[in-house]
């Protein structure tokens, strides 16, 4: 992974603290389906920090799901 692209993808922890919750609390939010998908790198599980900043922005709503 190259430095710019390790700057645009947040790891669990690194999301949970902007969120400012627990390891546990996140990924049961993740399990919830609360939070939006993350980037799937190998098994490597990262989020763009672009779309988790614009989620909070937008006040963290339930991502719409596809059925």
């Amino acid at each position: 992974m190259t430095v710019e692209a390790a700057s645009v993808l947040l790891t669990a922890k690194e999301v949970a603290a902007m969120l400012r919750l627990s390891m546990r609390s996140f990924w049961r939010l993740k399990s919830e389906g609360a939070v939006p998908d993350p980037i799937r790198l190998g098994r490597s599980i990262r989020w763009s920090v672009r779309i988790i900043s614009n989620w909070i922005e937008r006040g963290c709503p339930v991502p719409e799901r596809k059925r």
